[in-house]
């Protein structure tokens, strides 16, 4: 149910669990989406970005997401084994050249298995990816990963950040890429 909860709004949320009902109410789902609603703002469309704070797997750079105040920001979440987010990334390769030198700074983020770590660098490197890639792992249960705190479940996914931190724009799949790569076009940047 988590997972669905980013597609609404704050008082979308509050007005669908008006609507439950007592006996939904207090069930667990119920329970939980009424507990969940206040946290549902961050990292949604136009809710604010929580903070990153990792390092770039690629390069070892330490990575701040709030010091990127003032650019744009568009992160993208993939898996070596999510065949979609591997045909995208290609042309993310080119169209990020569009961007070299503009007002917007590209965040990769791969969720996958600590095992498959070099798998995922030789993708990196073999492509082209010259942006900062952050690494996300599925197996470490205990920790809050970049992919869970920013709720993701879809594979790509794509969060588009504003200069102010501001989240203007989420979206999964290959369509998904297509719309954000429509609204990077209209940009001034």
């Amino acid at each position: 149910m988590e997972s669905s909860y980013r597609f609404y709004t704050v008082p979308q949320l509050r007005e669908i669990y008006n609507n439950l009902g007592p006996v939904l109410q207090a069930s667990g789902d119920g329970k939980y989406l009424l507990t969940h609603i206040p946290a549902t703002l961050d990292n949604l469309v136009n809710g604010m970005a929580e903070n990153i704070i990792s390092k770039d797997y690629i390069t070892n750079k330490s990575f701040d997401l709030s010091a990127l105040k003032g650019k744009y920001v568009l992160i993208d979440f993939w898996g070596s084994w999510c065949v979609p987010c591997l045909n995208l990334l290609p042309d993310m390769v080119e169209e990020s050249k569009k961007y070299k030198g503009k007002n917007i700074v590209l965040v990769s983020v791969c969720v996958d298995q600590d095992k498959n770590l070099n798998q995922c660098k030789g993708i990196v490197k073999k492509l082209g990816m010259n942006w900062v890639n952050l690494w996300s792992s599925q197996d470490e249960k205990n920790i809050v990963s970049i992919a869970n705190q920013y709720k993701v479940g879809i594979f790509p996914a794509f969060i588009f950040i504003d200069p102010n931190g501001k989240i203007i724009e989420r979206n999964e799949g290959d369509a998904g890429y297509f719309k954000i790569k429509e609204l990077l076009s209209t940009l001034k940047l």
